[in-house]
């Protein structure tokens, strides 16, 4: 779980109501097993191993590892201007294999405490087939897909909250975001990411987001990248910079991949770069 969190750039937090639920039942656990090994009569039966409890505890910890992830890849566009480089299918597949092992060594432990040793036995010879296969993508694909953004830990929360409506939006918070935009041009930043933004607006994040999607309809994403295609517009426009390849002007615009710059120009424009700055030039003659 904590692996998860620090793929996903959230801050591994140890003192969360799971992580202290699940050190005080391996506490408790340790200590039943001590009290059993020790020869105290008096303690409740059935006694259940620490190897199954610890793996039950896995399980259910695995999943909501792969709840998190599941939940962050579907509000991923509400926090990130660019989202090409967030690879985290095989995190996902790492993580399932994981509680499907787990969940395999749970069984095996079950059918032992309840006597059936030779289906425990049969089960058992596959769940430490896998682990190091898993524990060896992980690593591989944690160094090969992780950029310098996910590797640097955000300075505020990153859970994705709900937003609360109604939602007022003062005009010095319009101006002030226009000026970012417009003069400031924040959105050439391709790392640009909503903790970013709510910095720089001494705003919170969850304050942004429903700024964005309350009063111009647009997630984080689509309003950074509409900016980005506007200045592209105005580049592939100008005569001054008529030189200018169109790599290095979604470059400069702040896309940092040419797929998706061609297609979110064309779904606001109509054309492709190539064809708009054909057709401006022509007018402009």
């Amino acid at each position: 779980m904590w692996y998860s969190r620090a793929m996903m750039g959230i801050p591994i937090q140890m003192l969360t109501r799971s992580s202290v639920a699940g050190f005080a039942t391996v506490l408790i656990v340790i200590v039943y097993g001590i009290g059993v090994l020790s020869g105290l009569e008096n303690l409740p039966k059935p006694y259940l191993p620490n190897a199954w409890i610890a793996t039950l505890l896995s399980v259910i910890t695995g999943i909501y590892a792969l709840h998190c992830l599941s939940h962050y890849d579907s509000n991923i566009r509400r926090r990130f201007s660019t989202i090409e480089n967030i690879k985290l299918s095989w995190l996902w597949h790492c993580g399932l294999g994981f509680v499907c092992l787990w969940a395999v060594s749970l069984l095996s432990s079950l059918c032992g405490v309840l006597g059936f040793y030779y289906l425990a036995e049969q089960i058992g010879t596959f769940k430490n087939l896998l682990p190091m296969l898993l524990m060896s993508i992980m690593v591989v694909y944690s160094q090969t897909l992780r950029t310098d953004r996910d590797k640097k830990a955000p300075n505020s929360h990153t859970h994705i909250e709900r937003e609360e409506k109604p939602f007022t939006v003062s005009e010095e918070q319009k101006s002030k975001l226009e000026d970012l935009m417009l003069r400031v041009k924040i959105y050439q930043d391709p790392e640009l990411r909503l903790d970013g933004l709510a910095d720089s607006m001494k705003m919170s994040p969850r304050s942004i987001s429903a700024l964005l999607n309350g009063y111009y309809q647009k997630n984080f994403y689509d309003f950074i990248n509409y900016y980005r295609v506007l200045d592209a517009q105005e580049q592939l426009r100008n005569t001054h910079t008529s030189d200018k390849t169109i790599q290095r002007i979604f470059e400069d615009a702040g896309f940092n991949s040419k797929t998706t710059f061609n297609t979110l120009f064309k779904k606001l424009t109509g054309h492709t770069p190539s064809e708009y700055r054909k057709l401006t030039s022509v007018s402009e003659k």
